[in-house]
């Protein structure tokens, strides 16, 4: 049986889930390759080289949590640390992280 795989549209995160669900299963190794091939392409097309995400600051939440959630997958899978292992990335984590907090004055405006 010929199974299709979802690539675009809003079913897509979910797919991505059950594809690295299910990695390790011999029929679902090469597509589990390809699904982190692309999700790594997805997120050097969203995130610029200052670690700027492409949408609005209010949007980010919506628009890359489910690809951050992906990486975490790749992780978990022992496949890639993409923060780790990708700049990129970890300048988004630094912009998100101080988007998020701002200065404090408990720590003398940092």
């Amino acid at each position: 049986m010929k199974v299709k795989f979802v690539e675009q549209g809003p079913l897509k995160v979910m797919a991505r889930f059950y594809e690295l669900s299910m990695a390790r299963h011999p029929t679902m190794v090469d597509r589990a390759k390809l699904v982190e091939d692309q999700l790594h392409g997805t997120v050097d097309q969203v995130i610029n080289d200052s670690g700027a995400e492409i949408g609005c600051a209010h949007y980010i939440g919506a628009s890359f949590s489910p690809t951050l959630n992906t990486l975490q997958q790749l992780k978990q899978l022992g496949k890639a640390d993409s923060f780790k292992e990708r700049p990129k990335r970890t300048k988004f984590a630094e912009f998100y992280l101080n988007l998020l907090t701002g200065a404090s004055r408990d720590c003398g405006g940092i």
